[in-house]
């Protein structure tokens, strides 16, 4: 019998309806749930999970602060929390167990951790709602004297999941990581709110080796990192769209790597602003209240990053607006061999607005003999604070290939005010903007060791006379075309093939 396709759409919604007549809800308090600050309802908000994940349903947190050590959420089970409710951590470490990460893991991150919920293995799980996850990290049981990182709870540690669902609440104060998800496939996150300020090491959201992620219209406030995706074992991170967020840090905001054993592929950055953290506090070492880096791009661990567009980003205030390193940490366990170095290809960057640059420039560096390759920047507009001085274009810079990822692993200020670009192959430039609203006397662009240049249009506005707009050092192979610079405003050394085109 064929069966017409409105008697279909018909049989699907009927479907739809009769599952969600079947679905049933289960409040906690129905199961012993207070809200009194000296109970821990664990017990209680588990029973209703495992009720509910029986034939699938909704466990319900109505208003009210509702104190809890850990939980796991299970399949097939939503966890809503209404407005006004509070799910939010006690303060005892020995309501926090090990949970295992059953997803194999090569760095030192480790195979298990602490969470206020958690879960594993699930499919079709989701929290969402109009209230609120507290970690409570603030408190002085969660000290990292004798805590540190692993000892102490992510708000949710979601391992080797599918149709993991986050939407509508808001997160904060945990004390570690807010969320760390791993290995899942087919993650959502909408219309969420971060703000983690209450201790150390307090990320906003962590991504290790998951593929298909979706991350939209969500604000993440983060005294670390704010959106980070790492791939501590070998499945990498693949398939991922992130659009239409704020994102705030007084370290990096938008991150790849630190961990980058499996690598990062096929990834949409768009539509963002990244901005000034709105905490008055800071707990991360380095002190920097407009945040270190932007957007932060590193393989050091024998992954493989390609195929990242990112379009439409607005950065203000920042340290370090982009930071990207290839290097060869080659971060493993002690079981786990090293493996081949890894490779940073096919990064493209358009429609940038980079507003109060810091003193470190957009830097881009491989190490020698290991090249990042296939890079474009199109459209790019940069308002610079200025600061440094004409000597500081002669300043050595070292290597450091082996040592962490990041902006600082340089000295604060290098030999360009815009783009320092080191031991890269294949990059282009169109349409350049710069323009500083201080003084710095730096070149404007450094080329180190880079082959394959072409630049067409650039607009340059400087208080500042500089001996040198463009430096190209031990290069070939560039064309560089851009009007009213004359070519004695290009200084060369030891380079060739160097074309300029007024």
């Amino acid at each position: 019998m064929r069966l017409s396709f409105k008697t279909i759409t018909t049989c699907i919604l009927l479907g739809f309806a009769t599952a969600s007549i079947q679905a049933q809800t289960y409040t906690i308090t129905d199961f012993g749930a207070k809200a009194d600050k000296n109970i821990n309802n664990a017990a209680a908000i588990q029973k209703a999970i495992d009720k509910a994940t029986i034939a699938g349903g909704t466990v319900l947190i109505p208003a009210g602060v509702f104190m809890s050590g850990a939980i796991q959420l299970k399949s097939n089970v939503t966890l809503q929390l209404n407005k006004n409710a509070v799910l939010k951590g006690i303060a005892d470490r020995t309501a926090y167990p090990s949970y295992p990460i059953t997803h194999k893991l090569h760095s030192v991150s480790g195979q298990s951790g602490h969470a206020l919920i958690y879960a594993s293995r699930a499919q079709q799980i989701t929290i969402t709602g109009e209230g609120k996850i507290d970690g409570n990290g603030e408190d002085p049981v969660f000290d990292t004297k004798d805590n540190m990182n692993t000892m102490r709870p992510f708000g949710l540690l979601i391992e080797s999941c599918q149709n993991v669902t986050i939407s509508g609440i808001r997160m904060e104060n945990s004390a570690m990581w807010m969320q760390r998800y791993i290995n899942c496939d087919f993650l959502r996150m909408t219309g969420v709110t971060v703000f983690n300020h209450a201790n150390i090491n307090n990320d906003g959201v962590d991504i290790d080796d998951c593929h298909n992620v979706i991350i939209s219209d969500c604000v993440i406030d983060a005294d670390d990192d704010a959106l980070c995706f790492k791939s501590e074992g070998d499945r990498g991170v693949k398939n991922v769209v992130v659009t239409n967020c704020i994102l705030a840090t007084h370290a990096s905001a938008f991150k790849f790597g630190t961990g980058s054993t499996g690598g990062f592929e096929s990834v949409q950055f768009s539509n963002t602003v990244i901005r000034q953290s709105l905490a008055s506090n800071m707990k991360h070492p380095f002190k920097q209240k407009s945040g270190l880096t932007g957007i932060d791009i590193a393989s050091v661990d024998g992954g493989l990053v390609r195929d990242i567009n990112i379009y439409n980003i607005s950065i203000d205030s920042l340290e370090n607006p982009i930071f990207m390193k290839l290097g060869n940490r080659m971060r493993r366990t002690a079981a786990t061999p090293a493996k081949k170095m890894g490779a940073i290809e096919g990064i493209h960057f358009s429609q940038i607005s980079i507003k109060n640059a810091g003193p470190s420039p957009v830097t881009l560096t491989g190490f020698p003999e290991n090249y990042i390759t296939d890079i474009s920047f199109r459209d790019i507009f940069i308002e610079h604070r200025g600061s440094g001085t004409a000597k500081d274009t002669s300043l050595v810079v070292p290597e450091n290939a082996d040592q962490y990822p990041g902006t600082r692993v340089f000295r604060r200020t290098l030999p360009a005010s815009a783009f320092y670009i080191r031991h890269v192959k294949n990059i282009s430039f169109h349409t350049v903007q710069l323009g500083f609203i201080g003084h710095d006397e730096r070149a404007a662009f450094v080329f180190d060791d880079v082959e394959g240049l072409e630049f067409t249009g650039l607009k340059y506005r400087t208080l500042s006379p500089v001996p040198h707009i463009m430096v190209l050092k031990d290069s070939k192979s560039a064309v560089i075309s851009f009007s009213p610079l004359s070519p004695g405003k290009v200084q060369q050394l030891n380079s060739s093939g160097i074309i300029l085109n007024k």
